[in-house]
């Protein structure tokens, strides 16, 4: 059942995967909307939230499958709906204010259109629609956009009219001139948004994101997470001085950096040594003879480690900073079993799989319907023989 559950979740992401490789403000997915594209793709055999739920109690986190599968994060709640015209997916945001705030500034920019004073802005946009004040962005920020002609298009992680204050702050902070700089703005401002709502730990912390590490946020005493040779390989270290190499740096590789207080000589050697500790307990080794290497992506790898690092208040205390480079995608991992690497075998603990019907488990009988329809009707492409037995009670 788990195997079909994961096949599925496989099958929902290929089928969508265009409306998210395609745009990269489609930053992230929810639960309620992975059941709406669910219905729309298998409408006879469409997901409900108590399927995804009852899944995920038993270890099959169906949501963060697919968000794995399309590189992008896990929302509580996405203001977005999945449309379908003659089978053709398409992501609509259903954030009425702020989708109405990006018209309008779009409208000013391709017109040309620029303001003297904060009235005569305000009255523009509420002439025709009723917009939260803190909604409408400060005029410092509308007439840097018109200037350089920057056209705005929200990431959905921040499309709400609550977050819109933090684009402008952010676009009032770094002044892009170029709509790639403005890109990046966004990105920076969306990721952070989604570290924070995905650790909630990390809210007390200061978040950035780069398209490339500048040396001058390298600063030790740090400890740090980079890209390795191979797709599924990466690297762990710390430094403690300016004069040690570091290949990270300027775009050299991903990387993410924990910058760390400067409270003992030792403090990131010890903070090195903690995470690998806390990592082994969780069945992730080192690479066998090389004890700083693992047989993770860069991505997986860093979103174990922030989660160790959230879960011991002595770890994130030493913390003052982060600092990623943009690709890293932030989904949470529920299963550690797929993630252990080969290495030294005596700190690895092993499991049988879980049998379901030997150890006498149940599941819920909507749940248990709904992927018999599924392994029924998609039995040929997923590579299954059905066959059902009633079973007879003595």
């Amino acid at each position: 059942m788990t195997l079909a559950a994961e096949e599925y979740a496989n099958f929902i992401a290929e089928r969508v995967k265009h409306i998210f490789q395609n745009n990269i403000h489609n930053d992230c997915i929810s639960s309620a909307l992975v059941c709406q594209i669910s219905k729309l793709v298998t409408p006879e055999h469409s997901l409900s939230a108590n399927n995804i739920h009852s899944y995920k109690m038993r270890g099959v986190d169906l949501t963060s499958i697919i968000s794995s599968k399309l590189s992008v994060s896990v929302c509580k709640s996405v203001k977005c709906k999945v449309d379908s015209d003659n089978g053709i997916l398409s992501l609509i945001s259903t954030s009425e204010s702020a989708n109405y705030v990006e018209r309008q500034i779009n409208f000013f920019v391709d017109n040309q259109v620029s303001f003297k004073n904060r009235q005569e802005l305000v009255l523009s946009f509420c002439s025709n629609n009723s917009v939260p004040i803190k909604a409408i962005p400060t005029l410092s920020v509308i007439n840097h956009l018109v200037k350089y002609g920057l056209k705005l298009t929200i990431p959905l992680s921040i499309k709400y009219p609550a977050k819109l204050p933090e684009v402008w702050k952010c676009i009032n902070q770094k002044q892009p001139k170029t709509m790639s700089e403005l890109s990046s703005c966004m990105i920076s401002l969306s990721k952070s948004s989604l570290i924070t709502s995905t650790f909630p730990s990390l809210v007390s912390k200061s978040i950035h994101f780069y398209p490339e590490l500048p040396e001058n946020k390298a600063v030790p005493p740090l400890f740090y997470i980079r890209t390795g040779k191979g797709i599924n390989d990466s690297k762990l270290g710390f430094q403690v001085s300016m004069t040690t190499s570091r290949p990270f740096i300027n775009g050299s590789s991903e990387v993410v950096v924990f910058r760390l207080k400067n409270e003992s000589g030792n403090s990131a050697f010890l903070f090195e040594e903690k995470v690998k500790s806390a990592l082994i307990q969780q069945g992730i080794a080192p690479v066998e003879k090389k004890s700083d290497h693992y047989n993770l992506s860069f991505n997986d790898l860093v979103i174990q480690v922030i989660k160790v690092v959230c879960l011991n208040a002595e770890l994130l205390n030493f913390v003052t900073s982060f600092h990623f480079t943009e690709s890293l995608a932030i989904y949470p991992l529920t299963r550690h079993s797929k993630f252990q690497a080969p290495g030294k075998q005596k700190h690895q603990k092993l499991e049988n799989p879980v049998s379901e019907i030997a150890n006498n488990q149940t599941i819920e009988k909507s749940t248990f319907d709904w992927l018999l329809r599924v392994l029924t009707h998609h039995a040929a492409s997923f590579g299954y023989n059905i066959e059902i037995n009633k079973i007879q009670e003595e």
